[in-house]
């Protein structure tokens, strides 16, 4: 499901209420990314996002412009 349109079918399963379990790979990131239903055909991957308020707002804002879907990482305490 990744670059490739599927994004567009597992958004179509899950918006019907059918549950989108991904098959579990060497890449967490990937493996939620197939499953979301959301664009895959173009994605970054931004890493952690900043533990501190001010940093993490303007990390955000430098991506507030991207077209492309963003996947970060980010601690349980975020």
């Amino acid at each position: 499901m990744i670059s490739d349109p599927g994004f567009v079918l597992v958004r179509e399963v899950r918006a019907a209420g059918y549950k989108v379990v991904p098959v579990p790979g060497c890449c967490a990131m990937v493996a939620a990314l197939s499953a979301a239903g959301i664009a895959s055909d173009r994605f970054a991957f931004e890493g952690f996002v900043p533990a501190k308020s001010q940093q993490r707002l303007s990390f955000y804002e430098n991506l507030s412009s991207e077209s492309r879907s963003l996947i970060f990482m980010s601690p349980p305490s975020h």
